[in-house]
């Protein structure tokens, strides 16, 4: 049986917001890394046909739009670093608002990276379209269109909804291919990194308040 981290005795010392960061936050962080690392293995294992295609997009999709919910449960937490003689912050209070605030943008992968500017810079990310703009049965795509600095191509990351239910999904979509499947996954890589290393800074200035 694994011990909930947040239970133990030895931790009844630990801010709520240090607790929910090092438990919470990183089962998600590790549940998106383990998507990336697998859209990484169906990548290899192409060998050019449309095997593995859908759950490459799904893979990706479901990272891209995790990676900003971590960001948001990170910067929830330290804002209240500011605030720990608040007596009714507890872990289960603090998750709430979490969920509140990711619920907020982070199903919009558009509103959700340029939410942070510093990430759209540290990625090279010049700009974001959502296509269709508004929702529409006309289209025949639904997707995230990422330009890339030093990058010819727009980089297209499938809306979740559309890449699991194709032509059922509020916006249909039904165009799909391994086309920039490897810069996608450069790109992936990257907010990977700068997620880790968020994630460093922030528990080390946890550190110092528990």
């Amino acid at each position: 049986m694994v011990t909930d981290p947040i239970s133990t005795e030895e931790n009844q010392n630990h801010t709520p917001a240090f607790l929910v960061a090092s438990a919470h936050l990183h089962h998600l962080i590790s549940i998106a890394d383990d998507f990336v690392r697998s859209a990484e293995l169906l990548y290899k294992s192409k060998s050019g046909s449309s095997e593995y295609l859908q759950s490459f997009h799904l893979l990706v999709s479901v990272a891209f739009e995790l990676y900003p919910k971590v960001i948001v449960g990170h910067e929830v937490c330290l804002k209240h670093l500011k605030h720990e003689n608040n007596i009714d912050l507890t872990v289960n209070a603090l998750r709430d608002e979490i969920v509140k605030e990711q619920k907020r943008n982070c199903h919009n992968l558009k509103s959700a990276f340029e939410a942070n500017l510093l990430l759209m810079d540290k990625l090279g990310i010049e700009s974001i379209s959502r296509v269709p703009e508004n929702p529409s049965k006309e289209w025949f795509v639904s997707e995230y269109r990422f330009k890339i600095k030093d990058h010819p191509y727009l980089l297209s990351i499938k809306d979740v909804e559309a890449v699991r239910y194709g032509s059922f999904s509020s916006n249909q979509d039904l165009a799909i291919s391994w086309l920039g499947g490897d810069v996608i996954l450069q790109l992936l890589l990257k907010l990977k990194e700068f997620v880790r290393e968020m994630r460093l800074e922030t528990i080390q200035k946890m550190r110092q308040v528990i």
